[in-house]
């Protein structure tokens, strides 16, 4: 056996034995909690399923030996009924048979299992060890989209008939597996418990904050924010629809520019002792950035009443002038309008981007972005979504694609 062979099914092995401490420990752990609800037996199952003794050897090494006796141990332990609970001197005595001459291998055993843990210390580690476990088999499903699309490339290239759809599905396909495995479930958007009197609590004080207009974003309007019942509300989606040339961007942009105005940025996260920079962001998949800009100068000078020394006030003005003209104004305009739409406290963002070369990953993972620049992302406006491509989407039935990604940007902008 070569010496790479050798080294790779070390590496295997290693990694057996290693799920089979987590199996072992969880069970065990499990057992220990009271009422008997916590029970992984099946998760346990599935793993044990999928760990094959090696055939082979290799010189006095007894590893398939102690495999084939933590697995039995394993399953036996899935076989108890949920509230049984395992004795910790004997489940060592028998791992101590089990792992034979391994003394590290008990030694893991041994720190899981022997030390005595509160019953929340004991719900943690049972929780993060079931978690371990499922991302176990999410790395192995990974492997295996990947493997079967790069087999499927390499040996049957003539089955693929269209190269974009096959990455597209592929894509799809991987999508699920994207977010990293955390020890809080990225899915879990909000959670309360009713028997915690202070998260209950909690809920009813959002209520009342949202009710008296914390959390709201004012518009520029007052027929609007009546219609809205205040405003924009942060984490929700808002779909501005409207057929073709009939004032989208105008009536989305001035909708931004009224936010700016009129809010003052109350941080979600009070208890964060360094607190981020509050963000209004804004990407245009259609106009150009200086066309929204001169809709966003004139919308300013509108609401300041055209009472400004500045004598570019229009948009006949800006054609009226001449560039050597303008030149002179481009100084006062400038800071006029950096002043104007910070003047709450707001930093402000405005993007052009290439729908062609995006999808809703790419605006997703910009707000994670700009999260770890030190934002706090007030509001995401996006002119206008249905410009990306929906690729990773659901196919299905005309329209399937775009529902699935106002499905998949509302879910994540709500987290």
């Amino acid at each position: 056996m070569s010496r790479e062979i050798k080294f790779f099914t070390l590496f295997i092995k290693m990694n057996h034995k290693l799920l089979l401490v987590k199996c072992i420990t969880l069970l065990f752990r499990e057992s220990q909690l009271p009422g008997g609800h916590e029970n992984s037996a099946t998760l346990v199952r599935n793993v044990i399923a999928n760990i094959k003794e090696a055939q082979i050897s290799i010189g006095l090494d007894h590893e398939r030996e102690v495999t084939i006796a933590l697995k039995k141990m394993a399953i036996t332990m899935c076989e108890t009924p949920p509230d049984h609970e395992h004795d910790v001197d004997e489940a060592l005595q028998q791992l101590k048979v089990a792992c034979g001459e391994d003394e590290t291998l008990f030694d893991s055993f041994r720190e899981g299992i022997e030390k005595e843990l509160t019953e929340n210390r004991t719900k943690k580690m049972a929780l993060n060890l079931r978690r371990s476990l499922n991302e176990y088999f999410r790395e192995e499903k990974i492997q295996e989209i990947i493997f079967n699309a790069s087999n499927k490339l390499r040996f049957n290239r003539g089955q693929v008939m269209n190269m974009k759809q096959f990455v597209a599905e592929t894509v799809a396909l991987l999508e699920p597996y994207q977010v990293d495995s955390e020890t809080k479930d990225p899915a879990i958007v909000a959670s309360v418990n009713l028997a915690m009197a202070e998260e209950v609590k909690t809920i009813f004080k959002n209520v009342q904050k949202a009710e008296q207009g914390g959390g709201i974003l004012r518009t520029g309007w007052q027929g609007v924010n009546r219609m809205w019942r205040g405003g924009f509300r942060r984490g929700q989606e808002v779909v501005i629809g409207a057929l073709q040339h009939n004032f989208k961007t105008g009536f989305s942009l001035g909708a931004f520019i009224g936010v700016a105005l009129f809010n003052t940025p109350e941080t979600a996260f009070p208890e964060i002792l360094t607190p981020k920079k509050p963000l209004l962001y804004r990407v245009s998949f259609e106009d150009d950035l200086e066309l929204n800009f001169q809709y966003m100068y004139e919308v300013l000078m509108a609401y300041d009443g055209r009472e400004n020394e500045i004598v570019v006030k229009t948009k006949e003005d800006f054609e009226a002038m001449t560039a050597e003209e303008l030149e002179g104004y481009i100084d006062k305009i400038s800071a006029y309008v950096m002043e104007r739409m910070r003047v709450n406290g707001f930093e402000v963002i405005m993007e052009r981007v290439n729908p062609s070369n995006w999808t809703y990953m790419h605006l997703c993972n910009r707000m994670l972005e700009l999260e770890s620049d030190g934002y706090e992302v007030f509001m995401c406006m996006a002119d206008y979504l249905p410009m990306l491509p929906t690729t990773g989407c659901l196919q299905g039935p005309a329209g399937t694609d775009m529902q699935d990604m106002y499905r998949r940007i509302r879910n994540f902008m709500s987290a």
